[in-house]
């Protein structure tokens, strides 16, 4: 037989309040009263959506399955996402370093974990761990892509449905980096083709290009402003069709693409309809790009509201006359020539970690 009893609550002093408990040999619920309720979801939903984002990633999504409000709420805040996964902690606090700011709050740095014992081939688990990586950030976009606006994910590559997931989950997404090099992610086992070769192209990028049938689905129509890649597997089309695709772009930086090459810049500063707004270029380390003669780089001037302009470590890009070129003609007053392939370090430059983090 059911009972109903009556227990006090522990308050404040000048407080009373009283919560039903009613139980019976099956079932024990209890019902708060109304001065008990849950005052966080009582806040306006203005102050509420300024609160929620302060929180750490890890808190914000507990907190969305704790009630329907803040589940409907708490991805709302999530509109900036910096993900990094890699075998070890350490690679992928670091692959945040040289692509921005010191990691934040929004920056999540995730441990893949170990998918085969050691009798099975570095090819294999290299594999393996790619697309264990892909699919974190493709669980994460499907879920809560629709309210990113920032976006940044590091991995060994970019598979193609999780590129194909980025061009469909994401309309409201305003910056873009992809990055697929990580100096400090190497280990001796993986042959380092694998991890600094020059990326695979595939069909994924067609979702974000707007090229045959995944056209359709692509929502990432016409609103990035900075876009960031790095060793990628796109292909020339595919990139001036992601590029063509944006014409707000104020910032486009590639780094160890082979997609761009002497069509796609002729094309970049001839005929895209942003080539003027654009404020911010840098291509570095693309072999396939060429500027040996001034005919080479007619195609600068067609970008006349730029700023920073960089050709680092580009193997085929004549350093003494882009240059020149700067002095007489562009006038590009963040101009950052062709470094000596040689000395990739700037010397007093160094970095100390703990070797115990894990």
């Amino acid at each position: 037989m059911a009972t109903t009893t009556i227990v006090q609550a522990a308050t404040p002093r000048n407080a009373s309040t009283q919560c039903i408990v009613a139980t019976d040999p099956i079932n024990l619920t209890l019902t708060l009263a109304p001065s008990q309720q849950d005052r966080l979801t009582n806040l306006p939903s203005e102050l509420l959506l300024q609160i929620l984002s302060h929180l750490p990633i890890p808190t914000l999504l507990t907190l969305s399955r704790t009630n329907k409000t803040l589940h409907s709420l708490a991805p709302l805040s999530l509109n900036t996402l910096h993900l990094a996964a890699f075998p070890k902690k350490l690679h992928s606090v670091l692959a945040f370093l040289p692509s921005g700011p010191a990691p934040t709050d929004r920056h999540l740095a995730l441990t893949t974990p170990r998918l085969f014992h050691n009798n099975v081939s570095p090819s294999i688990q290299h594999k393996a761990t790619i697309r264990h990586q892909n699919s974190i950030l493709s669980s994460a976009l499907r879920t809560h892509g629709r309210f990113l606006t920032t976006l940044t994910f590091h991995a060994f590559d970019i598979s193609a449905a999780t590129a194909t997931d980025v061009g469909t989950c994401c309309p409201r997404l305003r910056h873009l980096s992809i990055h697929c090099d990580n100096a400090h992610a190497r280990h001796a086992s993986v042959p380092r083709a694998l991890v600094e070769g020059p990326a695979s192209p595939h069909a994924g990028w067609n979702a974000l290009a707007g090229i045959g049938r995944d056209a359709a689905s692509s929502r990432v129509m016409g609103k990035l402003e900075s876009l960031r890649l790095e060793r990628v597997g796109i292909t020339s089309f595919q990139l001036k069709g992601l590029v063509e695709r944006n014409p707000g772009l104020k910032e486009l930086c590639l780094r160890k693409v082979s997609g761009v090459d002497e069509e796609f810049v002729e094309w970049l500063g001839g005929e895209w309809a942003g080539r003027k707004k654009l404020k911010v270029l840098e291509v570095e380390e693309c072999d396939e790009l060429r500027i040996e003669e001034e005919k080479d780089a007619e195609w600068v001037k067609g970008l006349e509201g730029l700023e920073v302009l960089s050709f680092h470590r580009c193997a085929n890009v004549d350093a003494e006359l882009t240059t020149r070129l700067n002095e007489e003609e562009w006038k590009v007053q963040g101009f950052v020539p062709l470094l000596d392939l040689g000395s990739p370090v700037v010397e007093g430059l160094f970095l100390e970690v703990d070797p115990e983090y894990k």
